[in-house]
């Protein structure tokens, strides 16, 4: 740093409120943990990570043919949320780690049956192979499609190209084929440790 009586000019300052075309912010080791251009803010092996998906829509996306015991991928996310980061993919919904470590994760959702039944939603990872241990909802739906809530927040740790998706299963007895429509559902991480 220059100032006076240092034998240095100081060194230029960003006004507050303007923006920086280009803008890099090194590390101890010389490298950039921070690049701004034109506008484009991009965190490099630092900042916050994060990303979600979501579906709200008038007519609800139907998981059908759930057998007892027998988990479904829940594939109706259309919408990408706010991300930096983390790979968001609608057409296979799932979220993608791109960097390890610890995450705090929520999930809620608006779902509704036509009969009454209990079901588990819960976050598998790597296409249903992992579970998550900790993301499981229990819903029992009433009758009449009458449509209710449920929601989950929790700590997972996740390896470099881990895909998160949301899983659902029906755990009660009965008749062999059932369906459950989400009206809304809502997936976001971000990530809290290394």
């Amino acid at each position: 740093m220059g100032g006076v009586g240092s034998g240095r000019k100081p060194e230029p300052k960003l006004p507050i409120n303007s923006v920086a075309q280009d803008m890099f912010i090194p590390n101890n080791s010389g490298t950039a943990n921070f690049v701004q251009t034109a506008g484009d803010t991009v965190f490099v092996d630092g900042g916050m990570i994060f990303g979600g998906m979501y579906f709200h829509s008038e007519t609800p996306y139907t998981v059908a043919t759930i057998d007892e015991g027998v988990g479904v991928q829940v594939k109706g996310f259309n919408t990408a949320s706010a991300s930096n980061n983390v790979g968001v993919d609608i057409t296979e919904s799932h979220l993608l780690i791109k960097k390890a470590g610890v995450y705090l994760c929520s999930l809620s959702l608006s779902i509704s049956a036509a009969q009454k039944n209990e079901y588990e939603i819960e976050v598998m990872t790597n296409d249903g192979t992992g579970e998550v241990e900790n993301s499981h909802i229990h819903r029992t739906t009433s009758v009449a499609n009458a449509v209710g809530q449920a929601s989950t927040s929790f700590l997972a740790t996740f390896a470099v190209d881990d895909t998160l998706e949301v899983w659902v299963k029906r755990i009660d007895g009965g008749a062999p084929d059932k369906d459950i429509d989400f009206v809304a559902i809502t997936f976001n991480i971000v990530q809290i440790g290394g």
